[in-house]
């Protein structure tokens, strides 16, 4: 589930595909309509699962085909869908409403779009070298990090997201702890970020066990040891519960809590 290849005019890149690959692969063509991607953990299955986005860009944006395996049908057969029956919206989509196993996806490419074959193989190599030791989030972000700096200093400069991106992820912390990412959805009902509306309810930094909910961003809980889940369970809900007895709006959760 970690290959891809580049064509014509789109990527076929698989479900275990880690996402922040498209904001490189985009960097070695010259192209930034991937920029966005850049340092967003996940694959590119989960990516799609929940519709990732970033500085208003979404991968429904860049999408175009993905196919899947309907785990309920009475026989395995690999099906496509077409971005424009996903069902996308704000961190959804159809995918979340069935049993369907994202195999893989076709992103658009411009017209201007091309890597070498030189490129093409550096990026396979550092798939190969890297795909099974950069599950933890420090290794993550040095990975990436250098692989972006080892693409750019090989292809003509271009004005992208890369440092802004950077320097937001290190401003949060996002990279020094183990984390689900953010906890809630945002919700225009609520006026005002939900990491936002957390902090000004003075629940920053707020513990339950080892799982503490971040001091440098009110909508990530962070494992500051050995956190078990029934930790991080509860601080959500205390969380929500604060937000509900101000707001009277129970925010609605990003993290999928596994039982």
């Amino acid at each position: 589930m970690n290959q891809f290849s580049i064509e014509e005019d789109q990527i076929i890149a698989a479900a275990g595909l880690p996402l922040s690959i498209l904001a490189i692969i985009g960097l070695a063509s010259n192209t930034d309509i991937f920029d966005f991607s850049y340092l967003l953990p996940g694959s590119i299955g989960a990516a799609i699962y929940i519709n990732a986005r970033y500085f208003e860009r979404e991968v429904s944006g860049i999408v175009k085909e993905i196919e899947y395996l309907d785990l309920e049908a009475s026989e395995a057969e690999i099906k496509k869908i077409r971005v424009e029956d996903c069902e996308f919206g704000y961190k959804t989509s159809i995918f979340q409403k069935k049993s369907w196993l994202i195999l893989k996806a076709l992103f658009s490419l411009p017209a201007e779009f091309s890597v070498s074959k030189h490129m093409n193989q550096r990026l396979v190599t550092f798939i190969d070298n890297n795909i099974t030791s950069i599950s933890r989030l420090p290794d993550f972000y040095k990975s990436f990090s250098e692989l972006k700096a080892d693409i750019r200093s090989t292809v003509p400069y271009r004005k992208d997201k890369f440092l802004e991106i950077e320097e937001q992820r290190g401003k949060y912390k996002h990279f020094d702890y183990p984390s689900a990412g953010s906890v809630f959805k945002n919700s225009r009902e609520l006026g005002k970020p939900i990491g936002q509306i957390i902090d000004e309810l003075g629940l920053k930094g707020s513990r339950s066990g080892a799982a503490q909910i971040s001091p440098y961003h009110g909508n990530i809980i962070i494992n500051t040891g050995n956190a078990q889940a029934s930790e991080v369970i509860n601080l959500i809900d205390r969380m929500t519960d604060e937000v509900f007895k101000v707001y009277g709006i129970r925010p609605e959760p990003e993290i999928v809590v596994v039982k």
